[in-house]
């Protein structure tokens, strides 16, 4: 094989992932190939970039909606007239912004958690034909130390 700076390998991979989450969406990175092919080595620095990026997008936006809804406050009753909406889910309306994250491997047709000590997972179905990791940890990122 050849080459490739991380910069680049961030630019094609996880780059536009950032990009979508940053408009809404959700995304997963899979790093697939043959034991010792340099699946860990490549994807290493990729993470803590892709933290910073997306906390700081999220700050920004939180920012915002803290000062629109300082701006909808209703002073004779401290009721909100109406509470800034997440651009894409109107589930979210009014909420804030978070980065939660997880990490699995799956090696030999078995599924890993890699947040929690490597415990042995399980893969169903869900009753809307959605493949869900059972017990896969998910932690709340405040800052990129905890990324």
């Amino acid at each position: 094989g050849g080459y490739c700076s991380d910069d680049r390998v961030y630019d094609k991979t996880v780059g536009p992932l950032v990009r979508s989450v940053l408009c809404g969406g959700n995304a997963t990175c899979f790093a697939y190939g043959q034991t010792g092919s340099g699946k860990t080595y490549t994807m290493a620095p990729l993470p803590t970039r892709a933290a910073k990026e997306l906390l700081s997008g999220f700050a920004e936006f939180n920012k915002v909606f803290e000062e629109e809804k300082k701006k909808n406050e209703c002073p004779e009753n401290g009721l909100n007239d109406a509470a800034p909406t997440s651009p894409n889910n109107e589930e979210d309306v009014g909420q804030k912004i978070e980065l939660w994250v997880s990490a699995y491997e799956i090696y030999g047709g078995k599924v890993y958690d890699l947040l929690a000590s490597r415990e042995k997972l399980r893969v169903l179905e869900d009753a809307k034909n959605q493949m869900q990791i059972v017990g896969l940890s998910e932690f709340l990122c405040e800052n990129v130390s905890e990324a």
